[in-house]
């Protein structure tokens, strides 16, 4: 059986560090036994953690075989460092439920960097602000003094206790944005799944987008800076994250993914499907020089990705041009360990009902520790 880990924030010490388990990032707890969770109240908890003893945690989902009308049971857990601390993911064993086919009408995605998503029926939903204002400024003046100390620091030493200081705080801010865009496309992604029965996205080598155009010493590359920039800006819509969080939550709501080839879908028409550089007139509109359909290109681009993956769904011609291609079906992937995507232009994900004996896994809490663990060698640290 599936043993999924749910992840748990843990505090740090005064100095900003974890106070246990220095020699590793990852403490295991194979015995569930020893756990012994019990609920404090509405929001809080307590588990026992080996050579630290009860510590309290945020309680913000049900937990199987905890939690009241909530079957399963939890098998162990496993403490985990990360930037902003500590964090225990309890391994679940679950009942497989039998999802129903999901009902709600098709759309398309197309994934872009003005607009985060473009949805097929004129939607665009962009993502929000990661930093306010002054945290911005605030991560701006700490890379330009992490400049500055680097700088100044000489050949073979070591860093000092403040530029260690400043990396930590630049990577804490760090951090707290990747949480929030994290939970963006957490809300987004399983707003899409509930909402729809057919997903079209399209199937992109976001690794292979956001390659470095530096070249080498022989061919160095052009555009560097204007390359650059573009690929902090993919990377910062995290199109390879939202697609791995629809696999898993399609099949888990009765829908069904499908990737499709992204070859000339800006340029292509949705009404009548002429495909010409000309087509495209700015960044925002899109007018076809055949039938005269006028739309948003992000939008159009989205009908497009849209009417590519019905044909694939139908089994007819899955490409773009016309093109035969075949349908792959795919087993769909959990987002932490999705597979990489392979040379194969059109994927399709179903959502297949399991039986009642069989077991699945899937996340459910989230919780904070309030104390940090102590040292390997014992005792309690606060």
């Amino acid at each position: 059986m599936g043993r999924p880990e749910w992840h748990f924030q843990a505090a740090v010490d005064r100095r900003g560090r974890p106070s246990t388990a220095r020699r590793s990032s990852r403490v295991d707890i194979p015995q569930s036994s020893k756990l012994n969770i019990i609920r404090l109240n509405h929001r809080w908890g307590e588990v026992t953690i080996p050579l630290v003893g009860r510590v309290r945690f945020r309680w913000t989902r049900p937990l199987a075989g905890i939690s009241p009308g909530c079957p399963g049971r939890i098998t162990g857990a496993r403490l985990i460092k990360k930037t902003l601390g500590w964090h225990v993911c309890f391994r679940i064993e679950e009942p497989a439920i039998e999802v129903t086919p999901n009902p709600g009408p098709p759309v398309g995605i197309d994934r872009g960097v003005v607009h985060t998503m473009a949805i097929s029926d004129g939607q665009m939903l962009d993502m929000p602000r990661l930093l306010g204002p002054g945290k911005e400024r605030r991560l701006q003046a700490l890379e330009r003094k992490a400049a500055r100390q680097q700088l100044a620091r000489k050949r073979g030493e070591q860093r000092s206790k403040r530029q260690e200081r400043t990396y930590h705080q630049i990577a804490a801010m760090r951090a707290q944005q990747a949480r929030r865009r994290e939970d963006w496309l957490n809300k987004i992604t399983t707003q899409i799944a509930k909402s729809h029965g057919v997903v079209a996205v399209e199937d992109l080598n976001v690794a292979g987008m956001t390659r470095s155009a530096r070249g080498t010493v022989e061919q160095p590359g052009v555009n560097v800076r204007a390359k650059a920039r573009l690929n902090r800006s993919i990377l910062g819509m995290a199109w390879g994250k939202s697609g791995r969080m629809l696999v898993y939550k399609c099949e888990a709501h009765g829908s069904v993914l499908v990737k499709v080839n992204a070859r000339n879908s800006s340029i292509e028409c949705a009404r009548c499907g002429h495909v010409s550089c000309t087509n495209r007139i700015d960044q925002t509109i899109f007018q076809c020089e055949i039938c005269a359909h006028t739309a948003n290109a992000d939008t159009n681009a989205a009908q497009v990705v849209l009417q590519r993956g019905l044909t694939a769904l139908s089994g007819a011609t899955p490409g773009c041009g016309g093109t035969a291609r075949e349908a792959r079906v795919t087993a769909p992937q959990r987002e932490p360990h999705a597979q990489a995507a392979t040379g194969r232009r059109t994927s399709i994900h179903h959502a297949g009902a399991t039986s009642s004996g069989e077991e699945s896994h899937r996340l459910r809490v989230g919780a904070t520790l309030l104390r940090a663990p102590p040292t390997a060698k014992g005792g309690d640290h606060t």
